[in-house]
């Protein structure tokens, strides 16, 4: 058995250790926080620090390399206007014209009959 007087005395030894050790992770805290504040103001003055990327997601990266590839396609093509397609309007134009022509070169070959025929051949093939 202990005495009383060690029993007692180990207690405060306990404590006043458990004491000084809070006092030191107490100044382990603020340390770290006093240095993470000055890493924090430093980057803030330094103004001359470039900011870091954002990585790219993979939806951009695939947008861009799309995009590239149209960009390489388009130069590489020769470009020819593509065609408008022609309305009902210009294709009965276009046959009058053509009809109107004939005519005068073959006034006395084609009878006028025939041409009835003709235009629906040429309205709808």
């Amino acid at each position: 058995m202990y005495k009383m007087d060690d029993i007692e005395a180990k207690r405060l030894h306990n404590a006043e250790y458990m004491r000084q050790y809070i006092k030191r992770k107490k100044i382990e805290v603020l340390n770290t926080r006093e240095f993470r504040n000055s890493k924090k103001q430093l980057l803030i003055n330094n103004k001359t620090k470039v900011p870091k990327e954002i990585p790219k997601t993979t939806a951009e990266r695939i947008r861009e390399c799309r995009n590239r590839k149209k960009q390489l396609l388009s130069n590489n093509e020769t470009k020819v206007p593509k065609e408008i397609p022609k309305t009902t309007a210009e294709r009965i134009r276009e046959c009058r014209i053509r009809r109107k022509q004939l005519l005068s070169n073959n006034e006395t070959k084609v009878p006028k009959e025939t041409w009835v025929g003709i235009m629906t051949l040429i309205v709808n093939p």
